[in-house]
């Protein structure tokens, strides 16, 4: 009986040690070029309506979405960014003056939303987004103010 144990424990302790022995790597040390990320795609399945069946809902039987396979090739940057790496920081600096907090938003998060830089008191969504297509400003229109617009 005493042998039985003595053999399973030298089993046991013979897998331990040859477990932490560094074998070494057969394989050359030759430097191995980076391996590039892939780039994300953004895909989407197609979607048919012509079959539904609703009240209200007429325009729903024209539509149809083809499946969409695209790349996504816009450049990535880090946060916080810094305003001499924005590519159209100083065209738009000349034109539209951030305060200091704003200014330091824009660097910690990537993007700002301040008051309406011409007219304060309008209240015209619309009016600063032809203010700044009349002074040849870049535009980003974000989906919420699109939702805005619709819903007024």
């Amino acid at each position: 009986m005493w042998c039985k144990y003595s053999v399973i424990i030298i089993l046991i302790v013979s897998m331990i040690i040859g477990g932490c022995v560094d074998q070494g790597s057969n394989e050359s040390q030759e430097p191995q070029e980076p391996i590039q990320p892939k780039k994300p795609v953004l895909k989407t399945e197609p979607i048919d309506l012509s079959s539904t069946t609703a009240e209200k809902m007429d325009f729903a039987n024209h539509y149809s979405l083809n499946p969409l396979e695209i790349s996504l090739n816009a450049p990535q940057y880090d946060l916080p960014l810094q305003t001499n790496q924005i590519s159209n920081y100083e065209p738009f600096s000349r034109e539209i003056q951030l305060s200091d907090d704003a200014l330091s938003l824009l660097e910690k998060n990537g993007f700002v939303v301040i008051d309406n830089p011409f007219d304060r008191t309008e209240e015209d969504i619309v009016q600063p987004y032809k203010m700044l297509a009349d002074d040849e400003i870049p535009i980003f229109v974000t989906t919420d103010s699109l939702l805005h617009l619709y819903h007024i």
